[in-house]
């Protein structure tokens, strides 16, 4: 009975080894393809993110006393009602360097409506920002 006893031990040994090894495998595979993405798949998905959505009113950055805001009209030619979008931009002082993000997100967005957004910028020194992505789902 002791020798079916350790072969038992040994088998859970082994079966435990072999699933660690497959996690270990598979969580350096995912990592490793999502960093190896070629650029010409990155730039199709911002063509067709660029498509989905469409600035019926140029971002513009408006200054006020306490805080910044970019706004402006999105319009969702996505084909399909979004339950949530997001947009975010980089922002960038006198000197082009990256001080931080404005963001602004809404609900229940109509397939063919449009969103006046404000993306606060709580920095103070904005001088330019760049679109990051318009995102929904």
């Amino acid at each position: 009975m002791k020798f079916f006893g350790r072969i038992a031990k040994r088998l859970c040994t082994l079966i435990g080894g072999i699933v660690v090894i497959v996690i270990l495998c598979a969580a350096c595979s995912s990592s490793n393809s999502t960093n190896n993405v070629p650029s010409s798949d990155q730039e199709s998905s911002t063509k067709k993110s660029e498509a989905q959505y469409e600035f019926t009113e140029k971002p513009t950055l408006v200054y006020e006393d306490y805080t910044n805001k970019i706004v402006g009209i999105i319009k969702n030619n996505s084909g399909s009602d979004k339950g949530y979008i997001q947009i975010s931009f980089t922002l960038y002082d006198a000197d082009g360097n990256n001080i931080g993000t404005a963001l602004a997100n809404t609900n229940n967005l109509k397939d063919g409506g449009t969103w006046k957004f404000e993306a606060i910028a709580l920095e103070n020194d904005v001088k330019s920002f760049e679109l990051d992505e318009v995102s929904g789902f």
